[in-house]
């Protein structure tokens, strides 16, 4: 299995996966943080980066577990046709 870029996972469990996870999370909400102590600071830039790295580790893990790119595209066609259904995201007047 590869990651998102084509390289080789080897060995990773899915604790591993989660605690990537985690650590990424944590990172967008310290760069978050950073934001909103300094109300100038309007740059989402490195939120944004450190969103898309949650997104490779969750691609990534797809990947090991045997979703390739057709497969995927499939699951995330469900998935937002289940929240369209509950209303999720969106935009309210």
């Amino acid at each position: 299995s590869s990651d998102g870029n084509g390289k080789r996972i080897k060995n990773h469990t899915p604790y591993d996966f989660y605690m990537k996870l985690q650590e990424e999370i944590f990172e967008i909400m310290a760069v978050q943080a950073d934001i909103d102590r300094d109300w100038n600071a309007r740059d989402y830039e490195d939120v944004a980066e450190e969103i898309a790295d949650v997104i490779t580790v969750c691609i990534s893990y797809l990947n090991a577990i045997g979703y390739n790119e057709e497969s995927r595209s499939e699951i995330f066609r469900k998935v937002n046709e289940k929240n369209e259904k509950r209303g999720y995201f969106k935009e309210t007047d």
